[in-house]
């Protein structure tokens, strides 16, 4: 019984001494590949259907798969409209990363919807509808880390709108911001 004892103080004295050079995970795994991060802004639209440039916010979301590679949703809502007509959109698409110290750049490609919305009291009155149009981007921009899990950004997008008539419609958006890396 004393030997059985002896042996397994033995064993456990063992274990405790190489426990520090035991890894609990692999490196693969222990290193962090994904991240999650929300945010948001304010937009500048120059619109090319009309004059006067409209202003309002965004809000995006980003989930980076790997170190190169992620995904985006952003939204962009229409405030100061002069023209008396708003120019919203709603997109999700990927994004190419590049990581270079406390800077990311990316370039990114949405698709999704876009919609033209009547601002001035007439139209509310006569009910004029909201037009939906199919619309894609292309873009890019480049965040700074202020913080750990704080991103300042700047971010332009040059929206599509082919099935709006007469032509198609190409605004470009250019946003400034900040994110919080949730994860």
């Amino acid at each position: 019984m004393k030997k059985k004892r002896f042996s397994l103080i033995v064993c456990f004295a063992t274990l405790l001494a190489l426990a520090p050079s035991l890894r609990a995970q692999a490196v693969y795994t222990a290193t962090r590949s994904t991240r999650i991060e929300a945010g948001a802004g304010v937009s500048l639209i120059q619109p090319d259907a009309f004059d006067k440039n409209i202003y309002g916010a965004s809000v995006w979301g980003d989930y980076d798969f790997s170190k190169w590679i992620g995904a985006e949703f952003d939204v962009h809502i229409s405030a100061i409209t002069p023209e008396d007509y708003a120019e919203n959109s709603y997109m999700v698409g990927v994004r190419g990363l590049y990581h270079y110290r406390k800077y990311t750049g990316y370039l990114k490609g949405l698709v999704g919807e876009a919609s033209i919305v009547p601002q001035d009291l007439l139209s509310s009155y006569y009910h004029i509808p909201t037009k939906t149009y199919n619309a894609f981007a292309l873009g890019g921009g480049v965040e700074y880390k202020v913080h750990p899990k704080i991103n300042i950004r700047g971010d332009f997008e040059l929206q599509q709108w082919p099935n709006y008539e007469p032509h198609t419609l190409s605004p470009l958006i250019v946003t400034i911001g900040a994110s919080y890396i949730i994860r």
